[in-house]
């Protein structure tokens, strides 16, 4: 299965990514104000055929990569080449090997709004996988917040 998501990057002038959760959680009546642009963030995630159980995460813009035999590998080892996704990864506890793929129009580092955008179209792919992906339990305070 092949499931393929985009999103554009955005200027923020005030309040940053308080607008995405669980950050504003942390902040209650905080406000944002910022501006979609034409520069997208995307995401393509490619389960592997067969159940394979190899998972390789894959920045085309930053052009690094790493892979993992197994997402218990993924969960032992310590640092990683790809932060992010290797956290996103493991908050949805993927239940077999798969490719995932971003890219991001916005250059890293350039201070507009590239690496919150770009994490929503990995979220909406991880999501359309709910069936066979589960996410992982959140911290106690996040729970209890959410539920109110």
């Amino acid at each position: 299965m092949i499931i393929e998501s985009k999103a554009p990057t955005r200027v923020d002038f005030a309040g940053s990514t308080l607008d995405i959760w669980p950050l504003y959680l942390f902040h209650p009546g905080s406000v944002t104000l910022n501006a979609a642009i034409s520069l997208y963030a995307s995401c393509r995630i490619e389960t592997q055929p067969n159940g394979g159980e190899p998972i390789r995460l894959m920045s085309r813009d930053t052009r690094r990569e790493e892979s993992f035999p197994s997402f218990a590998a993924l969960m032992k080892t310590k640092r990683y080449r790809l932060p992010l996704l290797a956290e996103i990864t493991k908050f949805f506890r993927p239940q077999g090997g798969f490719t995932l793929m971003t890219d991001s129009e916005a250059p890293a580092g350039a201070g507009i709004g590239g690496s919150s955008p770009s994490y929503q179209p990995r979220r909406r792919g991880y999501r359309h996988q709910r069936s066979h992906w589960h996410p992982g339990p959140l911290p106690a305070g996040l729970w209890r917040r959410r539920r109110d």
